[in-house]
């Protein structure tokens, strides 16, 4: 059986609207509820996540001020306005290219699933998808760390063929060490179009090239 493997932020949709929405919405949470002012955010959060050596500001505060996850995230996350940001109600191109590929399809996130869900309902594009495992069922151990994807391998055994979807060179190059397929979606940010070690997908219906 094939096991597709799809990011969801820059892959599955363009996030560019809501990475910026996200980030008022964040920056007002923490001088709120957490007592940090404005002007002072960027350096504090620069600070944590040095401290806690990740890349991600939410797993930084998690670790500083002990929140509460799901809080957080109906906080922050949940109140991004989609339609704003431009992301489709319904995007029937994915909707035709998901339903003509064979095997199982997954979503893996370095956001939350909720988020995910949240985004994938939107576009009519959840129910493709068996499963979405974001940043807290790999233990906020994200991309492109080895652990994150070994979680997906012990819990997907026996598939014989992963082809894993990301637009980020650095988290094919992980999957790419375990012997996975893999794609590079530039046909939403081109960042990476002129590099030779993954497939590249100048468009999602490319995919349908990989059966």
């Amino acid at each position: 059986m094939i096991l597709w493997v799809f990011d969801n932020d820059g892959t599955l949709y363009s996030d560019f609207g809501a990475g910026k929405q996200f980030q008022i919405i964040f920056n007002r949470y923490i001088s709120e509820e957490l007592g940090i002012h404005e002007s002072e955010i960027d350096e504090r959060i620069d600070f944590l996540k040095a401290k806690y050596a990740t890349d991600f500001s939410l797993v930084a505060i998690m670790q500083e001020f002990n929140v509460n996850f799901a809080e957080v995230v109906a906080e922050t996350y949940l109140q991004i306005d989609l339609h704003s940001c431009g992301v489709p109600e319904i995007d029937e191109e994915k909707s035709d290219v998901l339903s003509r590929l064979p095997g199982k399809k997954i979503v893996f996130t370095n956001n939350p699933s909720e988020y995910a869900d949240y985004v994938l309902i939107r576009m009519g594009l959840r129910t493709y998808f068996s499963d979405v495992i974001g940043m807290e069922e790999v233990g906020f151990v994200l991309k492109p760390q080895i652990s994150a994807y070994q979680y997906i391998q012990d819990t997907y055994q026996g598939c014989s063929r992963i082809i894993f979807c990301d637009d980020r060179k650095e988290n094919l190059d992980t999957a790419k060490e375990l012997g996975w397929e893999t794609a590079l979606a530039t046909y939403i940010n081109p960042l990476h179009k002129n590099d030779q070690t993954h497939m590249q997908l100048d468009s999602f219906e490319k995919l349908l090239t990989l059966v």
